[in-house]
Formats: structure tokens, sequence, C-alpha cells
């Protein structure tokens, strides 16, 4: 059966030009009996419109050349549908692709898209989650507090800076953490309420978390119609830079300082605007925020051999062509 596809890329994502190997990705999946259009675009609003519309118009595959962001606004597009997801890892971080042990686009890696692309064209068709932060779907994370006031001011990064992301962010991280002093929140899910001063909340659908630096949910999986909210508490520059370092090293999970909770609905309360980013993009908006899980709303396309520990279905359905 012949695959129908559409691939979209983002030419401004990553830290370097991507165009040429795209096409190169492109000619990969073609040989190996792919029917592809192929779009472009830099607009967050317009992947999701051109997702959708791919869904309407059954493709059996929307892949993206671009970042998490890009994803992320892919993933809101699909929800729903048969048509699946997949990636062609050009952006920055690429922390979904990381996930999937999918080689990642780099001035060391130039062969890691069409290499993703041979991945994906043997691989095989999965169901997983989806999260829902005031209507706004996304497909990784969904944090309020500290991270998300350091995506708000690096955004957006022009293209000769993005060498430099993890540079970036981290001095971002350093400079904005200097006068964060946290939010008083009040957090009911559909099991429990809380109530603290936090320095961060984030909720997570999968392990990785800070560009993948960090291992933030080692208990998560994408296919088990729950998240994990992370809540850190928390109200000087110490505090926070033990918080981080705790979560470096793997200790936050026994931290009293930090709470996990368990969810399929929330309700985070506060006082004043609320800063959020939804899969690393900054979003404006104010409390309270609510949060869903939407239990294998996406049809993605991964690599055989699944990692270990992300999915709770251990074989899909494979891709044949």
């Amino acid at each position: 059966m012949t695959i129908r596809a559409r691939l979209l890329h983002n030419p401004v994502a990553g830290t370097m030009p991507s165009r040429r190997f795209v096409q190169r990705a492109e000619r990969v999946l073609r040989r190996l009996g792919w029917e592809i259009e192929v779009s472009s675009t830099s607009s967050q609003e317009e992947v999701a419109q051109i997702a959708w519309q791919s869904a309407k118009e059954r493709f059996d595959v929307f892949v993206v050349a671009g970042g998490d962001g890009t994803i992320g606004q892919a993933a809101s597009g699909l929800a729903g549908s048969n048509t699946a997801l997949a990636v062609l890892p050009s952006g920055t971080a690429n922390v979904w692709a990381q996930e999937l042990r999918l080689p990642r686009l780099g001035w060391l890696n130039w062969f890691a898209l069409e290499s993703a692309a041979n991945q994906l064209a043997h691989g095989q068709y999965m169901r997983m989650d989806l999260g829902s932060c005031n209507e706004h779907a996304f497909l990784l994370w969904a944090g309020v507090g500290l991270d998300a006031e350091v995506v708000r001011r690096l955004e957006p990064l022009r293209k000769g800076e993005r060498k430099f992301a993890f540079a970036s962010y981290f001095a971002t991280a350093v400079w904005r953490a200097l006068d964060w002093r946290g939010v008083d929140m009040r957090v009911t899910t559909n099991r429990e309420t809380v109530q603290g001063h936090f320095l961060l909340a984030v909720a997570s659908n999968i392990h990785a978390y800070g560009g993948g630096l960090f291992r933030l949910a080692p208990e998560a999986r994408v296919d088990d119609g729950q998240m994990d909210l992370w809540l850190f508490e928390g109200h000087s520059f110490p505090e926070t830079l033990q918080r981080a370092w705790d979560l470096y090293t793997g200790r936050h999970v026994t931290d009293s300082h930090v709470r996990r909770l368990r969810f399929q609905t929330l309700r985070l309360e506060a006082d004043g605007l609320a800063g959020v980013q939804i899969d690393g993009e900054p979003r404006g908006g104010t409390f309270p925020i609510e949060m869903s899980v939407r239990p294998l709303a996406l049809k993605v396309l991964v690599p055989r051999g699944l990692p270990t520990r992300l999915f709770v279905q251990e074989k899909g359905e494979a891709v044949s062509a």
C-alpha cells in the first residue's frame, strides 16, 4: 500500500539551514514508495491549520521537519484524526525525537534526517495521549512559573542565536531566577487538592524536560491516559538553585519540596496573570488554568524497537509501502 504524506518544513527552526537536508530525506521516502506533497511555513498558527487540512484530506502521515514547538502545533491540528504525526528532527532541541531515539540534524550529523526518514518508513503506528491547557493542545509539556518566564524572554530567538540556544536558556534562567519568588497556587486534580508557594508547576507527558537536559518524569507513559504535574516549592534564589540541582541529578523524585500529582483533569488557581509555556512556546493567559488529558487522541509514526518505558503498549501497526 502506498503511503500518502504531506511534509511540512519550518525553514526557521533549528541552528542551521535545513532545506537541502529535508529535501534529501524527502527523496529517501520517495524511493521507498511514498507519495509526498511538500509545504513550508514558519507560522505556528499555519502549522496547525495545515495539519488539520491534511487530516481532513485523509493523508496517511503528516511529516514535520522542525522543532518541538512546530510538532506541538501539528499535533493539535491532527488530534482525533487517523493521520499520523511523524518528525524529521531539524529543530533546536527536538526533545520528542530524543524520546524516540531518532537522530537529530546538527553540524556534526548531516545525514540525520535521511536516517530518520528511513527509520520512520520502516516504523510503526502507535496511539498516544495529548494534553489540553486552557483549550490549547500540548504534546510534551505545559508549564506555569519560572520556565514560562524564561521561555517568554527567550522567544523569538534569531536564527544566528540558536546555535547558542542552551547557553541562552541557561543564562536567562539564572538571570530570571535572581528575582523570581514563586507564586501561591492551589491545585485541584480529579484525585486531590494541594496548596503551596511554588517556583514552578509543569505538566509532563514524557520523561525529558528542559531541552532534554533533565529527566523530569521517569515514570511517565504517553499512552496511559494520565499525566504528571510536578510542583517545585520555594521562595528564593538559593532554593531555585537547589531545586534545579535536584532535578539535574534526579533527586527531585524523592525531594520533600517537590510534589508529583497524577491527573486526568486539574484546575490551577492563583492571583494575577498566568505566564504559560506549551511545548516550549510562550502563551499568555489568566488564572484559573484548566488542564486535562485526551487519551490516545494522537496517532504517531515511530521507529520500531520502542524506547523502554515510554509506551505501555509494546507494539503498534507496522507501516507498509
